[in-house]
């Protein structure tokens, strides 16, 4: 569509933002301006997949996952209404822990 900010506020935004490059039709621009809302669009043909690539020529994964080797342990801590008790666990059953790579305040590093 257009913008239908104000001349002196759509000049304001221009000068902080930059510019608005349009892509698209006069036709569509001339809908906008005529009715407030103008669009276009291209589609793509039913039967040609339009998901992303997964895997490369050799079948290896493009975005790998990621993976944890092993085993990783970790120190259970008592949550932040604990109470003194030796283990703790939220409303929903979850328990507080703390993994080698966190500080002591849980944070990662």
């Amino acid at each position: 569509g257009i913008n239908n900010l104000p001349t002196d506020l759509r000049r304001s935004v221009e000068t902080t933002l930059g510019a608005v490059l349009m892509d698209g039709s006069t036709t569509s621009w001339a809908s906008a301006e005529k009715v407030g809302y103008g669009n276009t669009f291209t589609a793509v043909e039913r039967t040609l997949p339009w998901r992303p690539q997964l895997h490369d020529a050799t079948g290896a994964r493009l975005n790998p996952r990621p993976t944890a080797p092993g085993y990783q342990t970790a120190i259970v801590v008592a949550g932040h209404d604990g109470g003194g008790q030796d283990v703790h666990a939220d409303s929903l059953g979850r328990i507080r822990v703390r993994f080698h790579f966190q500080d002591a305040q849980g944070d990662t590093t």
